[in-house]
């Protein structure tokens, strides 16, 4: 159904939109698909148990995790450079890579191999969030990434339920139907996927930018935000290890079949997102952000021990309620920076006179609890000095970041704190904006860079008289 509105769509960006859904849903369904299989392949080729299948299924996910981790700001620079089409299709045919190699490995080592090419290669979703953000205008931009998140939660539903399907044929199967449409999707691409990144939009790769580690070295000047993203790894390793060990541990205890593992996993993508579209908005009206945090902790803990010491499959479906909403909460806690922001972020003072109410633009984790699709914002009102420097004041109000109420309500900034507004001129129609050093440190892959661009563009375009932005930072045009 999502497809044939597409089909319907008569706009000049159709087929790159349809070719990103599918991209999008394919990606996401071949990730899901390998979990319910992935205990007897490793079974049959250790010839052991499998507590010793868990061990190397472990390392498997380490593996793809850290290329994952190294090559994606690395992808994403290459495609603000060259372009999303190249980098796209290069993640396509390397999941279609390690799909055969996962089908067909001889030995362990063979499936090594096939996690490292798909890790350092699969940026798919980054990339195509980015496509989306190229094509799209302010009246379409919510319509296109809800329809893109849709096609996320999608693939990760129906993945699961297809490898545990397929498993049933043999342990081979589901790897060699992911591979065979994931190549169908590469070609469908080559052929028909047009370049979305205009080449006045470009820029040069940018060492800085693709270094991964440039985001931890940028957290010394912010103690705060320090200790709040090393509680976020804690919080991640616990949830990860939750997710890598599932079909494992429901196999070993409860000896499920691959086939009720996928059904088990479509479950909580279900769960998941009932969570984030009912529950959670529910909860951030009644609860504030630190309330929320507590009761997801609890939730999260509880759930966890009862993964440990349940022996019966209901109790089991209840933990896994319980770890669902907690770890959600948790989430949407970490993301609620305003108090840190209005700490780290020097305070602008404006004279009091009369005044007006303007819009400042931010992501939404309500709205859109992915906060996956890099341009899509949201406006929130404030108020302002009425004067010839509204344009100025509405900048400096995004440049605060949301307030205690806007956060309650889901909205976040992309936008580094302490981030200060230079100078601002508009001439014929084009808004020039100098912004401090701030602004551009340790701000790695185009996702991030649009969704930065996004908030600055749309805050300045509700002006009649800004046609157009030219950003640069201390004096440096990006680009």
């Amino acid at each position: 159904a999502i497809i044939y509105r597409f089909i319907k769509m008569k706009s000049n960006h159709k087929s790159t939109l349809i070719f990103v859904l599918i991209v999008v849903v394919i990606d996401t369904a071949g990730f899901g698909l390998i979990f319910p299989v992935l205990p007897q392949l490793l079974i049959n080729l250790l010839h052991s148990d499998i507590t010793t299948a868990a061990k190397y299924g472990g390392w498997l996910s380490f593996a793809y995790a850290i290329m994952q981790f190294v090559f994606a700001p690395v992808l994403g620079n290459l495609s603000d450079q060259y372009g999303r089409r190249p980098v796209l299709l290069s993640s396509l045919f390397g999941f279609s890579i390690d799909c055969i190699f996962l089908a067909f490995a001889p030995s362990i080592l063979w499936l090594f191999v096939g996690r490292t090419i798909a890790g350092i290669t699969g940026a798919s979703y980054s990339v195509a969030s980015a496509c989306v953000a190229d094509i799209s205008t302010d009246d379409n931009r919510t319509k296109n990434f809800g329809l893109i998140n849709a096609g996320f939660g999608l693939g990760f539903i129906i993945g699961p339920i297809i490898g545990g399907t397929l498993g049933q044929f043999g342990t081979h199967t589901p790897f060699i139907v992911a591979a065979i449409l994931s190549f169908i999707n590469f070609i469908f691409g080559y052929y028909f996927f047009p370049e979305s990144l205009k080449a006045n939009n470009r820029r040069k790769f940018d060492r800085k930018r693709a270094n991964p580690f440039g985001s931890l070295k940028h957290l010394q000047k912010f103690p705060l935000i320090k200790t709040l993203v090393l509680s976020m790894i804690f919080v991640s390793i616990a949830n990860h290890s939750m997710e890598s060990v599932w079909a494992f541990f429901t196999i070993e205890k409860f000896k499920w079949s691959t086939s009720l593992v996928g059904y088990s996993l479509a479950f909580i993508g279900i769960l998941s997102i009932i969570v984030q579209l009912w529950l959670v908005s529910i909860l951030a009206k009644k609860l504030g952000d630190k309330r929320m945090a507590v009761l997801g902790f609890v939730l999260m803990m509880t759930g966890f021990f009862l993964f440990a010491f349940t022996s019966w499959q209901w109790l089991l479906f209840t933990a896994l309620l319980l770890f669902i909403v907690g770890g959600i909460l948790v989430i949407l806690y970490f993301i609620f920076q305003d108090e840190i922001n209005q700490k780290v972020a020097p305070k602008a003072s404006v004279p009091v006179v009369e005044t007006m109410v303007v819009k400042a633009y931010f992501l939404n984790t309500i709205s859109d609890p992915a906060l996956l699709d890099c341009s899509n914002v949201y406006a929130v009102s404030r108020t302002v000095p009425k004067s010839v420097e509204v344009a100025r004041a509405s900048l400096e109000e995004l440049l605060k970041g949301p307030n205690i109420d806007e956060v309650t309500a889901g909205y976040v900034s992309s936008i580094n704190p302490g981030t200060l507004l230079k100078s601002i001129k508009i001439e014929e129609g084009i808004a020039y904006v100098d912004f401090s050093s701030v602004l551009g440190q340790a701000v790695a892959g185009s996702c991030r860079v649009q969704s930065i661009r996004a908030q600055i563009d749309s805050t300045l375009m509700q002006f009649p008289t800004v046609t157009s932005i030219v950003i640069s930072i201390e004096g440096e045009t990006e680009g």
